[in-house]
């Protein structure tokens, strides 16, 4: 019997707690996520939100950092508070520093393993957030149980089933899970490597299209 560790969770949402941005998620977001990723694999996703997947007494950083390495992929909801994050930096940057050691971003292999949500502009992101094609939900941000009335949110839904299918393919052919990913060594580069890149911008970078 194989009893080699593997991955525990498809999808890891990080999120920045600020503003409306959390209700917004549990509101809004993840149930058509949800909805929507179980129905593009041919089994049940397990998804790793810390709304439900802290337990009582939990040392949160620590979980946090658990879940991240055993997660196949990551749906990172970003905005300026975001970047701002020293929390939301480390969370990101470890998934894009996987994304570097295994050559993902690059001619040979252009996907990768963060699969962001845009929830404002975009300006304001780091270079390197500039450069990923993100699901624009600009339009869709919006607090309250009158948006779900709106034409605005169909359009939502059916944006997010088309994206959704990126998000299934990550899954679907995420790399082999190495037990590096929860060494010191591997933490500490992952962190230097997200506060050297992804550090908001003080100036407006006016480039980036947005997913389609």
């Amino acid at each position: 019997m194989d009893n080699k560790p593997t991955y525990e969770y498809d999808v890891f949402i990080s999120y920045s707690r600020k503003d409306i941005l959390g209700q917004w998620i549990n509101d809004t977001f993840f149930n058509l996520f949800k909805t929507y990723l179980d129905n593009s694999l041919s089994w049940t996703p397990k998804i790793f939100i810390d709304t439900s997947d802290i337990d009582p007494g939990d040392s949160w950083p620590e979980r946090l950092k658990r879940a991240i390495c055993y997660s196949k992929c990551m749906v990172s909801i970003w905005s300026p508070n975001y970047f701002k994050s020293g929390y939301c930096r480390k969370e990101c940057g470890s998934m894009l520093y996987r994304e570097k050691m295994l050559g993902y971003r690059t001619t040979n292999k252009p996907n990768g393993l963060v699969l962001p949500v845009n929830i404002f502009d975009g300006k304001f992101f780091p270079e390197i957030a500039q450069q990923i094609n993100w699901f624009l939900c600009h339009d869709y941000y919006l607090d309250g149980e009158g948006f779900k009335k709106t034409e605005r949110y169909v359009q939502f839904q059916d944006k997010m089933k088309q994206w959704i299918q990126g998000v299934a393919q990550a899954i679907s052919h995420s790399p082999e899970w190495d037990k590096n990913w929860l060494g010191d060594v591997w933490w500490k580069n992952s962190f230097e490597y997200s506060e050297k890149n992804l550090q908001i911008v003080s100036t407006s970078i006016n480039k980036k299209p947005e997913w389609r």
